[in-house]
């Protein structure tokens, strides 16, 4: 649901620029770069660029000119590069930086200037190099790294000092590295790691020790690389990376072992590299790629086997590069490309072809929703204290040069076996098992990853 700038999205959009001679074809079988789980639907991006659709469509959320649901992926369009699940809206950019949208629009999230609905996707900007899509409000960045609102507005949750929605983008400040929304509140990161949160604060879900909702930023904590936003909780990791939760906690999806809200964040796990959540149920993946969930079971959506709540991080699986939640669901991609999911299916939002809630991970197949066998992942186990955490944010990222590139004598180092680096490899781009650019490529290359993300 919130998601914020990764370096899969950089890479999508640079190597959509490589020349094509000699240059091997992505397949899209087996291979995701890209998910996001909404409130009851989900999405995600293949290897290839296209963009897959699922789940629940009342408000046309999935994009494909209906609003029946479907059980099954259906491809929506190509060229995209990221993607943000909303409540019922949804937000994606294609690799020309271009943003789309589509679905409920009744406080204009769509950012289309009107309050209808879309059933398809109408492009709105331009330059745009990260979104995230709320319940009823949408922010981007641009490529500038000026941060842009639109929507329900009633709790001051766009940061534009008022409490008026707004059918248009407005901008809201500059130097913006990341953000995040999700129900009445939002957050962002500035390039020097400074974490700035505004709207609504019931239960000290922006976590500056009040509960008073606050219509303009509100800088909170430092050395900040990634935050999630979820309707009444918030996630952040630092970049030591410890991870760091405050605001609702009546399902413990703050994940310190209590059902007692915070109103300021503390600590819950170190070793994190992404985070993800949803009302009630939080996801964290760790450094070693390992899988942690906690916060509410009800349907599964953790993913142990259970409908048993868990009040600390528990492991889930193992190898894993990217992971959403849903309103009561979850996807994760692993380092190979495969795309899983659990929880919820009520409206076929894991996309199995069923409305059967799944309690254990299951891997589908690309572009057919059919499950390709059990989970068969590593198994489960408790964990306490340092282990994990992502909406799905993505790769680590650091203040002021959010992505962990060496870009010089026209060379870069990516971990090997990374999503990122079976990327690269599939482009004929990786030179050696070290995961070094082969040249030929790498001085366009690092001229679009400057221009777009303002790299030195």
């Amino acid at each position: 649901m919130n998601r914020v700038i990764s370096l899969a999205t950089a890479l999508m959009l640079a190597l959509a620029m490589l020349p094509a001679a000699g240059v091997p074809a992505l397949a899209s079988d087996d291979m995701y770069v890209s998910v996001s789980a909404g409130g009851a639907h989900s999405m995600a991006i293949g290897a290839d660029g296209a963009l897959w659709a699922w789940g629940y469509n009342w408000s046309g959320q999935l994009g494909n000119g209906t609003t029946t649901n479907s059980h099954t992926p259906i491809r929506i369009m190509d060229s995209a590069a990221y993607v943000s699940a909303g409540d019922s809206h949804s937000a994606v950019i294609k690799t020309d930086a271009g943003l789309w949208v589509w679905g409920l629009n009744h406080k204009g999230q769509l950012g289309d200037g009107t309050t209808v609905n879309r059933h398809e996707p109408v492009k709105i900007m331009d330059s745009v190099a990260s979104v995230s899509a709320g319940g009823a409000h949408s922010m981007a960045i641009q490529t500038d790294g000026s941060l842009w609102a639109w929507g329900q507005n009633n709790r001051g949750q766009l940061g534009d000092g008022t409490t008026t929605d707004r059918h248009s983008p407005v901008k809201i400040m500059d130097s913006v590295v990341s953000v995040s929304v999700m129900g009445a509140h939002s957050m962002a990161i500035s390039s020097d790691g400074g974490l700035w949160v505004w709207g609504w604060n019931g239960y000290g879900q922006l976590g500056d020790g009040t509960t008073t909702d606050r219509h303009s930023p509100v800088r909170i904590m430092e050395t900040v690389k990634s935050v999630l936003v979820s309707p009444g909780h918030a996630l952040a990791i630092q970049t030591d990376g410890s991870l760091w939760a405050w605001g609702w906690n009546i399902y413990s999806q703050l994940g310190d072992g209590t059902t007692t809200d915070r109103h300021e964040p503390i600590r819950v796990m170190d070793l994190a590299s992404s985070v993800s959540a949803s009302q009630s149920h939080t996801l964290a993946i760790q450094t070693d790629g390992s899988l942690w969930a906690w916060g509410d079971n009800l349907s599964g959506q953790l993913g142990d086997g259970t409908t048993t709540d868990r009040h600390n991080p528990e492991k889930i699986m193992d190898s894993v590069a990217s992971v959403s939640a849903g309103g009561a669901h979850s996807l994760a991609i692993l380092t190979d490309g495969s795309l899983w999911a659990w929880g919820s299916n009520s409206a076929g939002q894991l996309g199995d072809g069923t409305t059967t809630d799944r309690h254990s991970p299951v891997r589908l197949m690309a572009g057919t929703g059919i499950v390709g066998g059990g989970s068969g992942l590593g198994g489960t186990g408790s964990g306490s204290g340092g282990a994990s955490g992502g909406s799905s944010s993505g790769a680590p990222q650091r203040p002021g040069n959010p992505f962990p590139l060496i870009i010089g004598a026209a060379a870069a180092l990516i971990p090997a076996g990374s999503l990122a680096f079976e990327l690269l490899k599939k482009k004929g781009v990786i030179k050696s098992s070290t995961g070094q650019w082969q040249c030929r490529y790498c001085s366009g290359l690092e001229s679009l990853l400057q221009r777009l993300w303002r790299l030195p």
